[in-house]
């Protein structure tokens, strides 16, 4: 699971974040993800709808996942399903008008119960914290962007780093 909620905020800090040039052409696409861990890589693929938006993010072989996305103004719903077409998770994202994430609540039970909170704090068009939460007891955590020369280096939370 750690596995796909870091895949799922990389996802959505890039999607929502590629720049333009001065022809106003999106000059990044991204269509494959690998993660690495200790039981192997995982490869996903993304593909497009014709308004150059994410609509589906798929993994193959023993952690496949596959997840649609659909738009509707600012928010976007993403159905994940396992192998069998079974319901896997349900995420509900927030966007600002700049289309950056400013909350994702990632449901893992079908009836929309056990979840996940993740919202996203901005300096400028920069990430400057991310809070987690979650239906279950348990103390909140906040993660802090550290920055050098405009790139994001690496977010910090109470349990470890991430670069």
């Amino acid at each position: 699971m750690k596995t796909k909620m870091t895949v799922a905020i990389i996802l959505s800090i890039a999607i929502f974040s590629c720049k333009t040039e001065g022809d106003k052409k999106t000059t990044c696409r991204i269509v494959t993800i690998t993660t690495s861990e200790s039981g192997g890589n995982t490869i996903f693929n993304v593909t497009y709808n014709n308004e150059g938006r994410i609509y589906t993010l798929s993994s193959s072989g023993s952690n496949f996942s596959n997840k649609v996305f659909t738009y509707n103004d600012n928010t976007v719903i993403a159905n994940a399903s396992n192998d069998d077409g079974s319901f896997s998770s349900r995420d509900s994202i927030t966007l600002d008008a700049q289309r950056k994430p400013l909350n994702i609540r990632k449901y893992f039970e079908e009836d929309l119960s056990n979840f996940s909170n993740f919202s996203f704090e901005y300096n400028g068009d920069d990430l400057l914290k991310l809070n987690q939460t979650s239906e279950s007891p348990g103390a909140p955590e906040t993660s802090v962007a550290t920055y050098v020369n405009g790139n994001m280096v690496s977010l910090q939370s109470p349990s470890g780093i991430s670069t």
